[in-house]
């Protein structure tokens, strides 16, 4: 498991002259091991023989994720899932911010009134759709209890992305003669300079004030 995949293996063969396209298409179901497979069936544990691939696939459709890439060993056979949609979220979170601060002073509003207008919605979108995702997949295989916790991260992601977007209008308008934030040094991940070692304070992450820590 990798921060933008994941990788699953399981022993068994492709039937003879099948293909990994075979596999992905229509086909008859042939089970390597037949007499499991069919146990499996009985005890309901899988509701018909040869449709997991297209489960996999349509499962995929609906969260918006790439179909997964397959792998045939001599003995196994490994599969891929990758979304590297959470890694550019986060790179397009950070890299906004940098260049913010350089485009206001420098004067730049043409590069401002962009990320106002069509890079900072985009973003929103993707962090909703990554929210979205993530929901559906929590309610799948956890209890809802927990969630609560990831939906208040999420919705300060959300609304710190809304905040910009006004904050970036309101300058551009007219009605802020400068964005202080933007003026600031970025802090660290902690606050403080150098390698990160220790950071799960919260108000270190969201903030620069100094009474955010005891908030």
């Amino acid at each position: 498991m990798y921060k933008d995949k994941i990788y699953i293996a399981n022993d068994g063969r492709l039937p003879n002259n099948w293909t990994i396209e075979s596999l992905k298409n229509k086909h008859k179901s042939r089970p390597f091991n037949p007499l499991i497979a069919n146990t499996f069936y009985k005890t309901g544990m899988i509701e018909s023989w040869g449709r997991g691939i297209e489960k996999i696939q349509n499962a995929c459709i609906e969260w918006k994720i790439p179909f997964p890439t397959y792998t045939v060993h001599p003995n196994d056979i490994m599969i891929m899932f990758e979304n590297k949609e959470y890694l550019k979220i986060l790179d397009n979170y950070k890299n906004i911010a940098d260049k913010s601060g350089d485009k206001q002073k420098n004067g730049d509003k043409t590069a401002l009134k962009e990320y106002a207008d069509n890079t900072l919605p985009k973003l929103l979108r993707r962090m909703e759709n990554l929210r979205n995702i993530h929901k559906s997949n929590w309610y799948a295989i956890n209890k809802a209890f927990g969630w609560e916790v990831l939906d208040m991260r999420y919705g300060s992601i959300l609304i710190r992305i809304r905040t910009a977007m006004e904050q970036l209008t309101d300058y551009l308008d007219g009605k802020l003669e400068r964005i202080e934030e933007l003026e600031e040094t970025r802090l660290s991940f902690n606050g403080a300079e150098g390698v990160v070692t220790y950071a799960n304070a919260y108000g270190y992450m969201v903030s620069g004030s100094r009474i955010a820590p005891n908030a």
